[in-house]
C-alpha cells in the first residue's frame, strides 16, 4: 500500500501548546497536515507547563490534532537548524498517541540528532510504527542538546498508511491518479464477499478480483501499473453481485 505524508510545519511560539491543523488531501493522493501560518518559520518553546498526559509532569509538550483518525506509518523530524540555536534542538521526547485527546497510550522514546547548522540539512527519521492509528499525537520533550531555556524545531512529518474514510462517500480509491497501485476503501455491515472490476473506457473488464470482506472498514490494494496510461470504471460488489459503488480512476 503506498503511504501518504503529512507534513507539519509551525510559526512562531512560545508556549507548549494544542495545534489544531489543516489537513488537506487533494486528488492526487497527497495528504499535509500543517497550520494555516509562515511555512518557513519554527516552533520554539521557551516555558514548560503540564503535559496533556499528566503522566508526562512539567516539560515543553506539543499535541496535534490531525483532524480525524489516520494510520501512522513513519515519524521524520527536522530540528532548530540556525548556526548559533542548534542546542535548542530536540533530543529526547516521549511520544504518546491517543483518539480522543484525553486517553493516552505510549508509543515510547524517541531520539533526535543534533542539526548540522548547513543549509542542506534534510532532517532525519525519527520512528517506525506499527498499524498505529490516532487522531492525536503528544510530543512531550524531556531534554534538548544544550539551552538552559529553550526548545525548538522546525518541521515534523507523518507518512501515513491508511486515510479516513470520507463521509460523503460509500466508495474511496486513491491515490488517484496512480501509477502502480491503487487501494480500494469501503465499510461494511457483515463480512461477506466482495468483488472488484476495473473496465476500461471500451467497456472491457482488465482487473477482476473477490476477497472476503470483514465487517468494517474494508481496505484492498490492487496492482495497475500493469495496465495503459488513461482513464478507468473501478466497481465493487457484494456477495449478492449488488454494487458498492463505482469510481473512476486515472492512470498516468
Amino acid at each position: 500500500m503506498k503511504n501518504i505524508l503529512l507534513s507539519l510545519r509551525f510559526f512562531s511560539l512560545t508556549l507548549s501548546m494544542v495545534l489544531s491543523l489543516v489537513c488537506l488531501i487533494p486528488s492526487q493522493g497527497w495528504a499535509q497536515c500543517r497550520d494555516t501560518q509562515d511555512w518557513t518559520a519554527k516552533w520554539t518553546s521557551c516555558e514548560v507547563s503540564a503535559s496533556p498526559n499528566a503522566a508526562r509532569g512539567q516539560h515543553h509538550w506539543l499535541m496535534y490534532d490531525l483532524g480525524k483518525t489516520y494510520g501512522l506509518a513513519t515519524l521524520h523530524l527536522w530540528n532548530a537548524n540556525e548556526a548559533n540555536l542548534l542546542n535548542r534542538g530536540i533530543k529526547r521526547a516521549w511520544l504518546d498517541y491517543s483518539a480522543d485527546g484525553q486517553t493516552w497510550q505510549e508509543w515510547g522514546e524517541i531520539q533526535v540528532p543534533q542539526a548540522n547548522g548547513k543549509s542542506y540539512y534534510s532532517g532525519a527519521p525519527i520512528a517506525e510504527f506499527d498499524q498505529l492509528e490516532a487522531r492525536y499525537v503528544l510530543l512531550t520533550i524531556t531534554e534538548n542538546w544544550g539551552d538552559p531555556l529553550c526548545t525548538s524545531f522546525h518541521e515534523l512529518s507523518f507518512e501515513i498508511s491508511k486515510y479516513p474514510l470520507p463521509e460523503d462517500q460509500e466508495l474511496w480509491i486513491y491515490p488517484n491518479p496512480t501509477e502502480a497501485v491503487v487501494n480500494i476503501a469501503f465499510e461494511s455491515s457483515e463480512p461477506q464477499a466482495y468483488f472488484i472490476r476495473v473496465l476500461n473506457l471500451m467497456g472491457q473488464t482488465v482487473i477482476e478480483q473477490s476477497w472476503s470482506g470483514v465487517e468494517g472498514r474494508n481496505d484492498r490494494a490492487v496492482q495497475v501499473g500493469f495496465l495503459p496510461r488513461g482513464i478507468y470504471l473501478v466497481y465493487v460488489l457484494d456477495g449478492d453481485r449488488q454494487p458498492v459503488g463505482t469510481q473512476k480512476l486515472v492512470i498516468r
